[in-house]
């Protein structure tokens, strides 16, 4: 469907990111700066590990001074977006005093080196730690065996600091007086700081803009690319491009944008939203979509020989049925390139046939029908389908193999190039042994519960015992018959180990979610002893040790397979990789046979012998032992 047109008024003129003050006020000698011109770099949220030794990182990230300077040590400096700004390790590390040349009583020196303490912990706070940002841009220095009083008359027990101004440091032959300060003078305040840096073009709104990813250098910006990681330049955000992505990231409602206290927010710092209208918003990011689609085009077209497809069916919580595809391919540069190329809702039968429809309307429109080489899915029978009858359409123009009649040669081959997903095959490998050991499921616990609240007529029956029931039933059955009460929910609550942790049972779609609701009990068993001891109506839901033991055993069979679903799932590793945890299965399988079937075998037999051996000695008399040997002999 076309996208529908909105009526606006007259083009309004675009909102600046930084709006600069009118007032002139107390405001001589500064520079003024160009708000309207910040641009924006990435920001890491992340903390990489710090270095053991100065960077060597090259002056364009940040400028390194050396001997000329009149403090002690180098002194990094970075730009307040970068991740490693707010290091500390030009921080001296200040021995701790013994004030040997002051009277003090052994009393009051264990209190002034209390107060030292305490001070140099404040001090050696990361600066991301601090309210104010002056303490980004100032060096920190710890003079050794320099203390000032805290009050008037109190011994000299605090550490001495002197504050450098790190841009005065990067101007070696500027006319001006480097600037400094000592924390004996300043006392925490920090207007005196905050007045030079003005003088630098430094405030609280364009740092803050700095720590956002905008800086005042040239040039556009670099974000991580979501699915490569990578860096990647991108021109700086207009004040529409800005709201845009925010929706689309943030996955709010269109309509958000027509309500007023949205809109107030806005008004609120002196601004004006750049949208009004919901359909103008959803116009213009479907434009945004049509331009990265056609730049999508062009880069397959360049970068992409083949392409392999993995694909899956849900559906989302507002049950709509969902159909994504998304594309793998390497570049000449042999660089793994990941994109989606559809998401769309599925409309009618779900049958193979039509999903071939919708695979080979994507391979039409990004023209890689003859690139196509695999695709990746679970067992469902209609992936099977969807390969053989995307096969057989592209036979009409392409061939599998050279041509006799010169048709163009394709890389499909319809089901052998379907590969399995692994993970999904993993799952059904942990299906299989659940089954095995006949745990049973979710859906015939919820069933059971509903004829018994019905047979009962109550929620406060008590629970038919079944000799025939496993353990993980009955771990299934109690989680869910706590569910089932917000009381009994509310008494699992306040339990201190389990105040945040809500009952979890099996799920048939949930992959591991046996092996969570194993661990949690394991963890969590005596919560579930105190649980039942309350509740005595499900007492036949109490395992025994035998029970909690094959418990242990089997969250040591199902763990491995959980940890290669996590890797598949996050690292998507290619066929060959797929052999190693193919591998690490089978080496498992091996270790559980040994450690944990054979050595069970082993003490039941020896059990059983012992009994044996307890009866013979204990029971028996003598007399009848000697008539017992003599009638063997």
């Amino acid at each position: 469907m076309a996208p529908a047109f909105s009526k606006t008024a007259n083009p309004r003129p675009k909102a600046q990111f930084f709006e600069p003050r009118t007032t002139t006020r107390n405001r001589r000698n500064v520079a003024h700066r160009d708000y309207a011109n910040i641009e924006r770099n990435e920001v890491n949220p992340s903390n990489p590990p710090r270095p053991t030794a100065v960077s060597t990182t090259p002056a364009s990230s940040y400028t390194s001074l050396d001997a000329t300077q009149d403090l002690e040590g180098d002194t990094i400096i970075c730009d307040p977006a970068n991740a490693n700004y707010d290091s500390d390790e030009d921080m001296i590390d200040a021995p701790q005093p013994t004030f040997s040349n002051i009277v003090l009583s052994a009393e009051e020196k264990a209190e002034a080196i209390k107060k030292w303490a305490t001070h140099k912990e404040r001090h050696e706070r990361k600066k991301r730690d601090k309210s104010s940002h002056v303490y980004w841009y100032m060096k920190r220095e710890a003079l050794p065996d320099v203390f000032y009083a805290e009050n008037e008359g109190s011994p000299k027990c605090l550490q001495e600091y002197r504050w450098n101004c790190r841009r005065c440091l990067t101007e070696p032959n500027a006319l001006r007086k480097k600037f400094y300060c000592l924390e004996s003078n300043r006392r925490g305040v920090t207007t005196g700081m905050g007045k030079h840096l003005r003088t630098h073009g430094i405030t609280a709104d364009t740092h803050f803009a700095r720590t956002h990813g905008y800086s005042s250098s040239p040039g556009g910006y670099t974000e991580t690319d979501t699915w490569s990681g990578r860096e990647k330049s991108r021109a700086r955000l207009t004040s529409r491009q800005a709201t845009r992505r925010w929706f689309v990231k943030t996955r709010q409602p269109f309509s958000a944008i027509e309500d007023n206290s949205f809109q107030e927010m806005f008004l609120a710092h002196g601004q004006r939203c750049a949208y009004k209208s919901r359909i103008t918003l959803r116009n213009h990011i479907y434009d945004d979509f049509c331009v990265r689609r056609q730049s999508l085009v062009t880069e397959l077209e360049a970068t992409c020989t083949s392409i392999s497809f993995t694909l899956d069916i849900w559906t989302a919580p507002n049950r709509i049925p969902i159909f994504a595809v998304i594309g793998h391919w390497l570049t000449p540069e042999f660089e793994e390139r990941e994109e989606v190329l559809e998401f769309v809702e599925l409309k009618g039968s779900h049958s193979g046939d039509e999903l071939a429809k919708v695979v080979e309307k994507v391979l039409q429109e990004l023209q890689l029908k003859p690139k196509l080489f695999a695709i990746t899915g679970d067992n469902a029978g209609n992936n099977g389908t969807l390969c053989q009858s995307l096969f057989e359409s592209l036979k009409r123009k392409y061939d599998d193999k050279i041509s006799p009649i010169g048709k163009p040669q394709m890389r499909f081959h319809g089901r052998p190039s379907w590969v399995r997903c692994l993970a999904h095959i993993v799952n059904l490998i942990c299906d299989d042994v659940l089954k095995t050991l006949k745990a049973g499921t979710a859906k015939e616990a919820k069933k059971a519960l509903d004829s018994w609240e019905e047979e009962f007529k109550s929620n406060s029956y008590i629970m038919p015992h079944d000799g025939g029931r496993s353990a993980i039933a009955k771990v299934r059955l109690l989680n869910l018959w706590m569910l089932r009460s917000s009381a009994r929910e509310q008494e699992w609550k306040e339990m201190p180990k389990a105040a945040n942790r809500r009952p979890i049972y099996d799920v048939d779609t949930r992959w591991n979610s046996a092996f969570d609701m194993i661990e949690q009990f394991i963890e969590l068993e005596a919560e579930y002893t105190t649980l039942i001891d309350l509740h005595p109506q499900v007492d036949c839901l109490r395992l025994n040790d035998d029970e909690v033991v094959a418990l242990h055993q089997l969250a040591h069979v199902l763990r491995p397979f959980k940890t290669h679903t996590l890797q598949v799932s996050e690292k998507m590793p290619s066929l060959p990789r797929s052999l190693e945890i193919y591998w690490d299965l089978d080496d498992a399988s091996n270790r559980w046979h040994w450690q944990v079937l054979r050595p069970r075998r082993y003490h039941s037999r020896c059990l059983q012998y012992s009994k044996s051996k307890a009866r013979y000695l204990h029971k028996e008399t003598r007399p009848e032992r000697d008539d017992l040997r003599r009638t063997r002999h």
